[in-house]
């Protein structure tokens, strides 16, 4: 079977016809990858979990670079503990970043 890719405001709307991801059964994929999966699919009303629950039998991977924990919002309360991080340090040692220094500058007028 050939990769499928899509982002999910193209399969989903407020219309049941314009839910166009329900043209595939249920059990279709075996795996749905989630970009950015700290945003939309991390809330529970949102667009992004009907499809994942439409397709609850598929693995998902959920990747992002930036996890979201607040009392409203949670990566891993749906996804559950990360299974492999990449920080910061390690990307920048491994040359794929660059380092950064952290400079404060004060925007004000009445400074000297």
């Amino acid at each position: 079977m050939p990769p499928y890719l899509s982002l999910y405001q193209a399969v989903t709307g407020t219309d049941e016809e314009k839910n166009i991801y329900k043209q595939f059964t249920p059990d279709f994929f075996d795996l749905v990858v989630i970009d950015e999966c700290h945003r939309g699919s991390a809330a529970e009303d949102s667009a992004w979990r009907d499809i994942l629950e439409y397709f609850s039998n598929a693995t998902h991977v959920g990747l992002t670079a930036t996890p979201k924990e607040t009392k409203d919002v949670s990566s891993t309360f749906y996804f559950g503990e990360p299974v492999y991080t990449y920080s910061l340090k390690h990307g920048i040692e491994d040359g794929f970043l660059a380092p950064y220094k952290v400079v404060r500058i004060d925007f004000d007028k009445d400074r000297a």
